[in-house]
C-alpha cells in the first residue's frame, strides 16, 4: 500500500478508535479492540484482501476447526435469541448500525430493577459500594459495603477492574490477590448535548433550510487533525436518531422538533491533563467547535433558548492496553487455578474485560450466566467430579480464544454495532 493509502488506513483506524473508546491507536491493543479487524486480516491475507472473493485470493486460508466450532456456536446462540426475542428483533438489529430508547439506556437498567425486586430470594442493595471483598476460613465471601456486611457463596463482579483490585486489597490477603485487574487507564470524556429549538434556528436559517450544513450520523476527528478543543467527534442526534422522541413524528412534529447533537471530548487528547474542564469549560468548548466545524451562527449558539447540558464522565471507557489478552488469559489462569480461594467464588463481566460497548456486556455476562447455571444444576444433580470454575473469562483460555474471536463476527451482526454511539 502506498504511502497515502497508509495515511487513510491510519486516519481511519484513529477516527474510529476516538469514536469507540476514546483512545489513542498508539496505546490500544487492535487485537482486543478490533477483533474481527484482526482476524479479518489473519483469514485473507490482508484487510483489503479480505474483500475479494475466496477463489481470488491467494493468501485466504480455509476455516480452522476451531472457527468451525464458533461459528457453529454463535448459530445456535442466535437460534436462542430468535425464541426468546422473536426472528423479526434479530432480523431488525441484523440491519442496524445503531440503536436507542426513547428513554434513553436507563431504560434497560429500570427494566433489570424492577424485574428482579420482584423476585422472592434478591435482595437490592443501592448506593453500597464494595470496599472490602475476602474468602473467608469456610469458603464463603464476605463483603463488606458502606451499608453493611453481606456474606454469599459465589460474586459475579461487574465492577470496574481499578475498583474490584481497590476491594481485595483492602482485605489485606495477599494469598488472594489477583493479577493486572488495575492494569488498564480509562478515559475521561467530556459529553455536551446541545438541542436548538426549531423557532430558533428559523431565525438564523433561510425558510425550509437545515441548520446542519450535511446530513449524516456525525463525524469523528482522525489524531492528525489540529485540533485545539480536543473533540473526539460528533453526532447528529436529529439525523442519526430521528425517532427518538417519537415513533412515528408527523410533518408538523418534525418541522417543529429541535435539532440535536452530541459532542465528544477529551480521552487521549486529555492525558496528563489537571485540571480536567468543568462543565462551563466543556460548553464553551463544544460550542466553539459546532462554530469551527459546522459553521453554526454564534448567535443561535449563544442564545438563551439553546438548550446546553455539559457532563464531565470521569474514568468512564477502559483502554485495553497492548497485551490485553495475555493478561487476561492470566488473570483467568489465577481465578480457576486450584490454589486460588477465589476459585468458583467470582467470575467477572463488564466492561473493563470483554468489550465496552453495551453489547459486549450483555453478551459476556449472558455466556457468564450460563455458564454458572450449568455448573449449579450439576452440582444439585450430584455429578460426578463436579467443579465450579467459571471466571468470566474463559474466551481468553488458550483452547477458547481461537474459538471465540471466530464468533465475533456473528454477534456484532446480530446485536448491533454503533460506533460513536458505544462512546457517548
Amino acid at each position: 500500500m502506498g504511502r497515502a493509502g497508509t495515511q487513510l488506513v491510519d486516519d481511519l483506524v484513529s477516527a474510529v478508535l476516538h469514536g469507540i473508546y476514546a483512545g489513542s491507536a498508539r496505546e490500544l491493543s487492535v487485537r482486543a479492540v478490533m477483533p474481527a479487524l484482526w482476524d479479518m486480516e489473519a483469514r485473507s491475507g490482508g484487510l483489503l484482501r479480505s474483500v475479494l472473493p475466496r477463489r481470488l485470493n491467494a493468501r485466504a486460508r480455509a476455516e480452522t476447526p476451531a472457527e468451525r466450532l464458533a461459528r457453529e456456536e454463535a448459530e445456535r446462540e442466535l437460534a436462542e435469541l430468535e425464541t426468546s426475542v422473536g426472528p423479526h428483533v434479530v432480523r431488525q438489529m441484523k440491519s442496524i448500525s445503531v440503536y436507542s430508547l426513547p428513554e434513553g439506556i436507563e431504560t434497560i437498567t429500570r427494566a433489570m430493577e424492577k424485574e428482579v425486586r420482584a423476585l422472592p430470594n434478591v435482595e437490592v442493595c443501592l448506593d453500597a459500594g464494595v470496599q472490602r471483598a475476602s474468602v473467608r476460613d469456610d469458603g464463603m465471601v464476605q463483603l463488606e459495603t458502606r451499608s453493611g456486611t453481606h456474606v454469599v457463596s459465589r460474586v459475579i463482579s461487574g465492577m470496574p477492574g481499578s475498583a474490584l483490585d481497590a476491594a481485595l486489597r483492602a482485605a489485606g490477603d495477599e494469598a488472594a490477590a489477583l493479577p493486572h485487574l488495575a492494569h488498564n487507564a480509562s478515559a475521561d470524556v467530556g459529553v455536551v448535548n446541545v438541542a436548538l429549538p426549531a423557532g430558533l434556528v428559523a431565525q438564523h436559517v433561510r425558510s425550509g433550510a437545515r441548520v446542519l450544513p450535511v446530513q449524516g450520523f456525525g463525524y469523528l476527528l482522525p489524531s492528525g487533525t489540529p485540533n485545539a478543543a480536543g473533540v473526539l467527534g460528533v453526532v447528529f442526534d436529529s439525523d442519526s436518531l430521528p425517532t427518538q422522541d417519537a415513533a412515528a413524528p408527523t410533518a408538523e412534529a418534525a418541522a417543529a422538533a429541535p435539532t440535536k447533537l452530541t459532542v465528544m471530548l477529551g480521552g487521549p487528547h486529555w492525558k496528563g491533563r489537571t485540571p480536567l474542564p468543568d462543565a462551563p469549560q466543556l460548553r464553551r468548548l463544544a460550542l466553539d467547535a459546532l462554530h469551527a466545524h459546522l459553521g453554526l451562527p454564534r448567535a443561535l449558539l449563544d442564545d438563551p433558548a439553546t438548550l446546553v447540558v455539559a457532563r464531565l464522565q470521569r474514568a468512564c471507557i477502559p483502554h485495553y492496553a497492548v497485551g490485553h489478552l495475555g493478561r487476561m488469559r492470566e488473570l483467568h489462569a489465577a481465578l480457576s487455578s486450584a490454589s486460588s480461594p477465589w476459585r468458583g467464588r467470582l467470575a467477572l463481566v463488564g466492561a473493563s474485560w470483554t468489550g465496552v460497548s453495551l453489547n459486549d456486556c450483555v453478551l459476556g455476562a449472558r455466556r457468564t450466566a450460563r455458564r454458572i447455571i450449568d455448573e449449579e444444576q450439576q452440582r444439585e444433580a450430584g455429578a460426578a467430579h463436579w467443579h465450579a470454575t467459571t471466571t468470566g473469562l474463559e474466551r481468553f483460555a488458550p483452547s477458547h480464544e481461537a474459538h471465540e474471536r471466530a464468533a465475533v463476527g456473528q454477534h456484532e451482526g446480530a446485536l448491533g454495532g454503533g460506533i460513536l454511539g458505544n462512546a457517548a
